[in-house]
């Protein structure tokens, strides 16, 4: 634990040293780049404040379609042609379709969900965590069962492997990570912890996961782990969990935001970490910034993370606030920068991001 703590206190000096000398890692003008055709897609964002589900075009980074919702929402899931809705009200999945936001049904089913709908399978993670399941995509109707509690997950959908993570001991003394093959329908590796494991992400290409981790006495920091070889390392320090992970469909690097427990009295929060997913190194750090917001300024506390298919751009969601609205936020992979804000109305806060293709009409 004493090594893996070493680097805690190190972050504003290093902070400070990227910010100064810069980094060359990111061009602002990739060659060859600016005019490449961007794949048409669709991005669905719930705002669990004001209770709207909208959708946009991308990248023409325009809404498409929105509905308002008339109960307290808990997450956003794609599945296929549809969205599922979490109804915290009636702890029940609400279903809509993605191509006009409308109404389809309802699931009794309450929780995370994870599907790929090309390969026919999907995961699901009830709220009270007795399970995890493999449904059908088409019905949500449980297939199988792996008796492990989780609370968090990611979806690997190039090996068609299932990542979850659950604290076992309260306070975060241990966690255990499972790996689950969604085809067999097995549970085939698992890894312990001596702290609590939050958002994670796997590296398709490696398998390495990389992953929020938070001691008993608060420290916190990004760390990987190969389950090949059980190898832990810490990454980053961070202020603490409720940020989340991503890592680009080409597998080339690591986006991660530092949650600082949801509060916007840490700077830290406002930053977009980038980091090589090959060598883990820094690639850039998005500094802190103030957005325009009414006769003042509001600081964004960034949450979570959806990627386009050809790596090249970011949507990052930002952590519930109940003071004030955030907007999303667009960032440009290439050149690692801000480009634009999507801030449709006042009070605005995208908590829940999906991105998938441009769905049938």
């Amino acid at each position: 634990m004493t090594a893996i703590k070493a680097g805690i206190g190190a972050r504003i000096i290093l902070m400070a040293s990227l910010l100064i000398i810069g980094l060359t890692y990111c061009s602002d003008n990739p060659a060859g780049n600016d005019n490449d055709p961007v794949s048409p897609a669709r991005l669905y964002v719930l705002d669990s404040r004001s209770g709207f589900l909208m959708s946009l075009d991308i990248p023409a980074d325009t809404i498409f379609d929105s509905v308002r919702l008339d109960y307290n929402v808990s997450g956003l899931f794609l599945n296929g042609n549809c969205l599922l809705v979490g109804n915290s009200d009636q702890s029940q999945t609400y279903i809509y379709n993605a191509a006009d936001l409308s109404a389809a049904g309802t699931s009794a089913l309450y929780g995370q969900f994870f599907i790929d709908d090309p390969d026919g399978y999907g995961v699901y993670l009830p709220s009270d965590s007795e399970a995890i399941y493999l449904v059908d995509p088409l019905t949500l109707a449980p297939t199988d069962s792996i008796l492990r509690r989780a609370a968090h997950g990611y979806l690997d959908t190039l090996n068609n492997l299932f990542y979850a993570a659950y604290i076992t001991e309260p306070r975060d003394t241990t966690s255990v990570i499972y790996i689950i093959d969604c085809v067999a329908g097995q549970l085939i590796d698992s890894a312990v912890v001596n702290f609590g494991v939050y958002a994670l992400a796997t590296n398709s290409g490696t398998g390495e996961i990389c992953f929020h981790g938070r001691f008993p006495d608060h420290d916190a920091g990004f760390y990987r782990l190969d389950p090949g070889t059980d190898s832990l390392s810490l990454i980053f320090d961070l202020v603490g969990p409720m940020g989340y992970v991503s890592i680009t469909p080409d597998n080339k690097r690591i986006i991660m935001t530092d949650g600082a427990y949801g509060s916007e009295f840490y700077s830290y929060a406002f930053y977009v970490n980038v980091f090589d997913a090959t060598t883990r190194e820094v690639v850039d750090i998005i500094p802190a910034f103030q957005y325009p917001r009414g006769p003042g300024f509001a600081n964004l506390i960034f949450g979570d993370i959806a990627v386009t298919p050809d790596s090249r751009k970011a949507y990052v969601g930002t952590i519930y606030n109940r003071v004030v609205g955030y907007p999303l936020a667009v960032i440009d992979l290439e050149g690692c920068r801000v480009t634009n804000f999507i801030y449709p109305f006042n009070d605005f806060n995208p908590d829940f991001i999906a991105l998938g293709p441009v769905p049938a009409e």
